[in-house]
C-alpha cells in the first residue's frame, strides 16, 4: 500500500509541477514578443535566454525535489503531535517550542541567503549572454583581436558567480545544522522534565521513554526540511527573475499603419544622437545622405 501511495504521488507531483512549468514557458514566450525593442537592448540574449530555460528549469528541479519532502513532513508533523498530546500535554508544549525557535532562526538565516542567491542566477544570466555573444560572434572577436578581452570578461564573471554561488550554499546549508541544535535542546529540556515528572509519580517511565521518540520523530521532519531549504531558496531566486520579465512593462499597440506611397527625393541625418537608456548611447553624432536610389545601413560593432 505505501508503495502505491508513493507511486502516486510521485506521478501527480511530476503531472503538477510540469503542467505549470509548461504554462510558465508559454507566457514566457509570449511576454517576449510583446517586450518593447528598449527592453530587449538593455538585455543580451544570452541572459534572456538564460530566464526561459535555467531559471524555468531550477524552477522546475526545486519544486519536483521539495514539494514531496515538504507534504510529507508536515504530515508527520500533524500526527506526531497529535501523540505527544496524548501522552503528556506539558511536555507537548515543550516540545513545540522547537516550532517558533526554528522559524525564527530559518528566517534569519534566508535573509543572508537570498541575496546571495539572487546573485547566483543573475550572474549566471549575464555569464550566459556573454558566452552566446562570444561564440556567436567568434569570427568577429578573432578579426578585431578582443580574445584577451572576452577572456578577461568571462574570467571576472566566473570569479564572481563562483563567490555567489559558494556563499549561497554555505549560508543557506548551515540551517541544517543550527536545526539540529535546536532539536538536541529540545530533546534535552524534554529529558529533564519528563524525569522530574517520573520521580514525582505524575507519569510513568514507559511515557517519558514513548514522548522521547515521539519527539525526535517531530524534530526530524524540521531538519529534514531544513537540508530542502537551499534548494527551496534557489528555486525563490529563479522565480523572482522569470516574474520581473513577466512583469516588464509592454508595447503599447501600434496604430494601423496607412498604406504606403511611393517617395522619391534626398534624406539628410545630420549630427543625430539616439540611445533607448540615457547612460547608454547607441549612435552619437551621426550624419550622412542617403542620395536617390540608394540603400543605406547603420550597423552597429556591439561594443
Amino acid at each position: 500500500m505505501s508503495y502505491v501511495l508513493s507511486y502516486g504521488q510521485a506521478y501527480l507531483l511530476a503531472g503538477v509541477v510540469q503542467r505549470t512549468m509548461f504554462g510558465l514557458r508559454s507566457e514566457v514566450e509570449e511576454k517576449i514578443h510583446r517586450l518593447p525593442l528598449s527592453y530587449i537592448d538593455r538585455h543580451s540574449r544570452g541572459e534572456l535566454l538564460s530566464r526561459v530555460t535555467n531559471d524555468i528549469d531550477n524552477i522546475s528541479q526545486s519544486l519536483q525535489q521539495s514539494l514531496s519532502q515538504l507534504i510529507t513532513s508536515l504530515l508527520t508533523m500533524v500526527g506526531v503531535i497529535v501523540m505527544m498530546f496524548t501522552v503528556s500535554w506539558q511536555l507537548a508544549l515543550v516540545a513545540l517550542l522547537v516550532i517558533p525557535s526554528s522559524m525564527v532562526t530559518m528566517k534569519k538565516i534566508a535573509a543572508r541567503s537570498r541575496a546571495k542567491f539572487i546573485d547566483q542566477w543573475r550572474t549566471t544570466g549575464q555569464l550566459n549572454g556573454l558566452i552566446e555573444e562570444t561564440f556567436t560572434g567568434h569570427a568577429v572577436v578573432k578579426a578585431f583581436g578582443r580574445q584577451a578581452d572576452a577572456e578577461r570578461r568571462f574570467a571576472g564573471m566566473n570569479e564572481e558567480l563562483f563567490d555567489a554561488s559558494y556563499g549561497a550554499q554555505f549560508i543557506s546549508g548551515s540551517i541544517q545544522p543550527a536545526m539540529m541544535w535546536i532539536g538536541g535542546l529540545n530533546y534535552v529540556a524534554i529529558a529533564v522534565i519528563g524525569g522530574l515528572k517520573v520521580s514525582s509519580g505524575s507519569m510513568g517511565l514507559g511515557d517519558v521513554q514513548a514522548f522521547i521518540q515521539y519527539s525526535r520523530q517531530f524534530t526530524q521532519p524540521l531538519t529534514q526540511t531544513a537540508s530542502m531549504f537551499n534548494v527551496l531558496q534557489s528555486g525563490v531566486a529563479s522565480a523572482e527573475r522569470v516574474f520581473e520579465l513577466l512583469d516588464a512593462e509592454e508595447q503599447s499597440a501600434e496604430p494601423e499603419a496607412a498604406p504606403a506611397r511611393a517617395v522619391e527625393g534626398r534624406v539628410e541625418f545630420e549630427n543625430v544622437s539616439f540611445s533607448y537608456v540615457p547612460d547608454r548611447p547607441l549612435i552619437e553624432g551621426l550624419s550622412f545622405v542617403a542620395e536617390p536610389g540608394t540603400t543605406v545601413a547603420i550597423v552597429g560593432d556591439g561594443a
